[in-house]
């Protein structure tokens, strides 16, 4: 299985209104810069998201390849983990 290019999820989540079924009220927050808050390693890349209802700010993450063990099994990359501290992403540029 092929997983989307980094690029392919900034250009997903700058328009996730129109790309999230079940997650429309998510958008991502964007730095200084403009562009979404992020942060990528070996095998995943993580958004900053904001639910535009109620505030709150989630972490979106989205692989890059296929990981040993994964419970990824059904083709869907992005995963919605949880909602996070703001703390949690005190390493990412805003």
């Amino acid at each position: 299985m092929n997983y989307p290019l980094i690029s392919e999820y900034i250009e997903a989540i700058r328009a996730a209104e129109d790309n999230f079924k079940e997650l429309a009220h998510l958008r991502p927050v964007l730095g200084d810069d403009g562009q979404p808050v992020m942060t990528s390693g070996n095998f995943a890349v993580v958004f900053k998201m904001q639910d535009v209802e109620t505030g709150k700010i989630y972490a979106l993450k989205c692989l890059t390849k296929r990981q040993v063990g994964s419970l990824v099994a059904d083709g869907h990359s992005g995963h919605l983990h949880h909602t996070i501290d703001e703390s949690n992403f005190s390493n990412m540029s805003q």
